[in-house]
């Protein structure tokens, strides 16, 4: 029988009479690590961390140089919440003095707060705001126990998100270190509070001064107004060290063409520069290039979604203290309401954090990271920074009327759904379609009685409204997100422009937002919203990349069966003879709608449940469909399991091109998905980067051009305008496309349409 330990803040507790697993370890402890609250498996040994959180937590402090027995463990909250939750923050508040108190005792030099409960209780800080997220990858002094934190992700994370393992493995690492050196992990003020910055107000000053120094890499750093308007540029070449141009002098022709002249001599350096060049473009630097950028450089280090920003990188890498909190305020008002030394000073950080950063990340950088940033990051990054600035016209009068037509066949669905509710209801309020779905109707409802579409699929075939609410609220989200939204986003000549993330996906395949053009439909209603520019003699030329992702497949497995379907025939002909065991079926017969599904849904590793609802056949005919394939191809079935066991083993996958695809811990619960993402993410990284290194060439000959130019890249697709001859470029496009693939070995066709509206194009034929 464990002992109860008793303290003053229990009596206010609402956890008293629940299990309670005291702290373990010496009683002087250079290192304490605080969880959350105990689990299970806890309770039941009488001691924190146990059970496989806790076999993981000695695995991870063993790589990073540190020994489970020397360091204290204990929880934020004694007790374990029944049911398991997350604790409180009154319960926090009740059991923080017997933690402060309990940590002291030990005397440590460095706590580890492993999770959001830890973290609020070391700060006194109970809010939801407060996350471990905004917080790790740095360390500050916490005077509450006398000692150093480092705020870091619960081992029981990995099992929900195996990639976090880069992150706690780097925060405990710190830890030893630490140890070692405290001065080289101690955040380092001299980048924030200790920056020197220069303010030029007049023009001849800095003219002069641009004249006296040539440094080899400039970062450069522009803040915007809320309408998009340069107020200042920063200039830094030298860690803790930067100019500041404030908006009168960046009006000024004379300094804007002394600043392109001196800047365009020099690599040029910053985070999401595609951003910075737009803007300076804009006031005149035309010619302005990417020389390296310290955003696209981590992406090469680390592909996940979110890591990349400037003040989580500056802490993470240069122990920057946090220096956007006093600026944050005037961020959501516009920043053209901050004061102007503020701005200054912020935007002179910015800019020295990003020279900083760099050469940081250089010595990380291995061979295959340098490839894809030299070979593919840096060059897109310009092509698709001039495609923003130009973006594509839409066309208004069409937008309208479906604004209309939309509207009104909202209101007929809506009255569907009524009529087949029995009762009034509003079919976009899920509170309200929870009632009348679970409630009146009576449909199986799930654990938390979600509305959700995967929810409503479930039930569609068990009462007609649930099939009614999917259609209502498919044309809702297109009335919505993209007429009105595309409405609202036009510029003065009716031109929408997006934003390409070089940086947004795990296999490096591109992302677009505000507004995001990758999640525009191919069907007509949709594409043609969107149009040649309308003045001028222009016309659309699109190149399509035709099944590219399976001649990816063929040139990773090199299946001759496969090889020869793609030269001779079409696999997805090919595959639907297979199914239905005829040979008159063609490119024009239904059934090879099917096939596709099967093709895909082999090489993406859908389960035999998950085809089966694609097909709408039983579970064993889509098993049975599966076997046919890999049998009519052997070497890609080889090339499948070897690639899955390969990311199994390591952790990893990569392509010819030099991307990474890195999975982070593989637990025996991860592995199926780790499988299904292995086949996936070389297949869909290689197909994508030959798409973009057609565009990189097409951007550099079109560089110069003013009769034709790129729009927009969906995927495997590349879509431009011109005043050319549309035959001509449609060649044109068509050789570069293949030209990009030449290298692979496989047989390659690309599909070119012209026409002046999106979803009204012809196929070009050779």
């Amino acid at each position: 029988m464990l002992p109860v330990i008793e303290h003053e803040g229990c009596a206010t507790c609402g956890l008293w009479k629940c299990p309670q697993v005291p702290g373990a370890g010496p009683d002087r402890a250079d290192v304490v690590i605080v969880g959350e609250a105990p689990g299970d498996r806890e309770v039941e040994w009488g001691e924190p961390f146990v059970g496989r959180a806790g076999k993981l937590l000695n695995m991870l402090l063993e790589k990073a140089g540190l020994a489970r027995h020397e360091c204290y463990t204990t929880n934020a909250v004694l007790c374990r919440p029944v049911p398991h939750r997350e604790p409180r923050a009154d319960e926090l508040r009740a059991c923080r003095p017997r933690l402060l108190e309990e940590t002291r005792a030990r005397q440590p030099r460095i706590v580890v707060a492993m999770g959001n409960a830890a973290l609020r209780s070391l700060l006194d800080r109970y809010t939801f705001a407060t996350k471990i997220s905004d917080y790790r990858g740095g360390i500050e002094w916490c005077e509450a126990v006398g000692a150093y934190m480092i705020p870091t992700y619960p081992p029981a994370a990995l099992f929900r998100k195996p990639e976090l393992i880069r992150d706690i493995m780097r925060d405990l690492r710190r830890v030893a270190q630490f140890l070692r050196d405290p001065a080289a992990v101690l955040p380092d003020p001299s980048i924030v509070t200790g920056i020197e910055y220069r303010v030029f107000r007049d023009r001849d000053e800095l003219l002069g001064e641009l004249g006296a120094v040539a440094p080899d890499r400039v970062a450069v750093d522009v803040e915007t107004s809320s309408k998009d308007e340069v107020l200042s540029l920063a200039l830094s070449w030298q860690p803790g060290r930067a100019w500041v141009l404030p908006r009168h002098l960046l009006a000024d022709p004379v300094v804007v063409s002394a600043l392109n002249r001196w800047l365009s001599e020099r690599c040029l350096v910053g985070h999401n520069l595609k951003f910075d060049l737009r803007h300076l473009w804009r006031i005149g630097m035309r010619d302005l290039r990417t020389g390296l950028d310290s955003m696209l450089m981590h992406y090469t280090l680390d592909e996940r979604q979110g890591v990349h920003g400037l003040k989580y990188l500056a802490r993470e890498y240069l122990r920057a203290p946090d220096y956007e909190a006093e600026i944050a305020p005037y961020m959501k008002q516009g920043m053209e309401t901050c004061p102007e030394e503020l701005l200054y000073r912020y935007n002179a950080i910015d800019a020295s954090c990003t020279i900083a950063l760099v050469p940081v990340l250089e010595r990380e950088m291995d061979n295959n990271a340098r490839r894809v940033l030299r070979e593919l990051l840096i060059p897109a990054s310009d092509v698709l920074a001039r495609m923003e600035e130009t973006g594509i016209e839409v066309d208004v009068p069409y937008l309208q009327a479906l604004e209309g037509q939309l509207s009104e066949e909202l209101g007929k669905l809506a009255e569907q759904c009524r009529q087949a509710a029995g009762c009034d209801f509003n079919p976009a309020s899920p509170k309200q379609v929870a009632q009348v779905l679970f409630d009146r109707l009576g449909l199986p409802a799930g654990p938390d009685r979600s509305t959700e579409e995967d929810e409503l699929l479930r039930l569609k075939d068990l009462h007609p409204l649930p099939g009614l609410l999917l259609e209502y609220r498919d044309r809702q989200k297109f009335l919505s997100t993209y007429v009105r939204g595309l409405l609202a986003r036009r510029d003065g000549q009716n031109r929408v422009h997006t934003t390409f993330n070089l940086h947004g996906t795990v296999t490096g395949r591109l992302s677009s937002s505000n507004p995001n053009l990758q999640n525009i439909g191919r069907n007509a209603e949709a594409r043609n919203m969107f149009r040649a520019t309308s003045e001028g003699g222009w016309t659309l030329v699109e190149g399509d990349m035709s099944q590219a992702e399976v001649r990816v497949l063929a040139y990773y497995s090199q299946d001759p069966a496969l090889l020869e379907a793609i030269a001779n025939t079409d696999v997805h002909t090919m595959t639907a003879r297979l199914m239905f065991g005829r040979d008159d079926i063609t490119k024009e017969s239904p059934e090879r709608q099917a096939a596709k599904h099967l093709t895909f849904g082999v090489i993406y590793g859908m389960s035999p449940q998950g085809l089966a609802e694609e097909l709408g056949c039983s579970e064993d005919e889509a098993a049975e469909l599966i076997r046919r394939w890999f049998s009519a191809f052997p070497k890609a079935r080889e090339w499948i399991l070897a690639t899955q066991e390969q990311a199994v083993e390591t952790a990893c996958v990569s392509t010819p091109l030099g991307r990474v695809r890195r999975f982070g811990l593989v637990t025996w619960d991860a592995a199926p998905e780790v499988r299904r993402q292995a086949v996936n993410a070389p297949i869909q990284s290689l197909a994508s980067d030959v798409t973009l290194k057609a565009l990189i060439q097409m951007g550099r000959e079109l560089w110069a051009c003013d009769s034709t130019r790129l729009l927009l890249t969906v995927h495997d697709s590349i879509l431009l305008e011109t005043r050319e001859d549309p035959r001509e470029v449609a060649a044109w496009v068509k050789a570069r496309m293949m030209q990009a693939a030449e290298w692979l070995g496989v047989p390659w066709d690309v599909e070119v349409k012209t026409g002046t509206k999106w979803g009204d194009m012809h196929v070009v034929e050779d």
